[in-house]
């Protein structure tokens, strides 16, 4: 029972992580092209209009299409600006990149609901003249994720516990009624 209700657990945690996941990436992605549609028009008074956030976007750098940086902005405008070469890899491939890092630069495929706090979420975009890289803070999905997983934990336990005190009431009757059978014959 209790292998099983680690499996069980094991692939609601990993459910709920790609779901969270793929949503930060979605937002990141929709947003990140947006401000491409617009950056070749206004690359200089872009990075200094976009309202930065400790809960969201908080990181923008411009590229040349070889992946050297034009300008900056945001708390995370460092992070933003050392990833030059994914910026040229999405200028060169005309694609959309995105990934997970951590502040030292590892990359992961997901948010984990007990992960890095600073893991961030990395999007560069390629446009007529160069990429941008937008970064994201990830922690309000992290957040969202370990409530999630806590209450799934604590549904799976409170079930589990249930079932136990049923087959503990079936133990209980299966000793029982030969008891009260053999006290009826003597």
């Amino acid at each position: 029972a209790g292998v099983t209700l680690s499996i069980v657990a094991g692939i609601q945690l990993s459910t709920a992580s790609t779901s969270f996941s793929e949503l930060v990436n979605n937002q990141a992605g929709t947003l990140a092209r947006q401000i491409a549609a617009v950056a070749p028009a206004s690359e200089r008074s872009l990075v200094s209009a976009i309202p930065y956030t400790s809960r969201g976007l908080d990181g923008l750098a411009l590229f040349d299409g070889r992946g050297r940086l034009k300008s900056a902005g945001g708390g995370l405008a460092s992070t933003a600006s050392g990833l030059g070469a994914l910026a040229a890899a999405a200028q060169r491939d005309d694609r959309v990149v995105q990934r997970f890092q951590d502040p030292d630069g590892h990359v992961t495929s997901r948010i984990r609901p007990w992960g890095d706090r600073e893991l961030v979420e990395v999007t560069a975009v390629p446009y007529r003249g160069g990429s941008l890289v937008v970064v994201y803070h990830t922690e309000w999905a992290a957040e969202r994720l370990r409530e999630s997983a806590v209450k799934s934990l604590l549904g799976l336990a409170g079930g589990a516990l249930f079932i136990l005190f049923g087959l503990l009431l079936m133990l209980g009757r299966l000793v029982t009624w030969p008891l009260g059978r053999l006290a009826e014959e003597v």
